[in-house]
């Protein structure tokens, strides 16, 4: 919810405070990987099933480490 709370209440509310922090990160990440995707789809040959589940593999790894790193 995004209205004024009591102080009784903030538990029953997402705190939004870290956005304006994590944002920049997250967004940086992101054309990160859709450059690195978008490159490595245009190989030749084209990749794999097995290099595209690596790629994806490497690829969610990253994000996670990405994800914990936010304080």
């Amino acid at each position: 919810m995004l209205r004024p709370y009591k102080d009784s209440e903030r538990a029953d509310y997402l705190d939004t405070s870290k956005l304006k922090d994590w944002l920049p990160v997250l967004l940086e990440k992101e054309q990160a990987i859709i450059t690195r995707t978008a490159a490595f789809l245009d190989q030749r040959p084209a990749p794999t099933p097995a290099q595209k589940a690596a790629f994806q593999r490497k690829i969610a790894a990253e994000v996670l480490r990405t994800l914990q790193g936010l304080k």
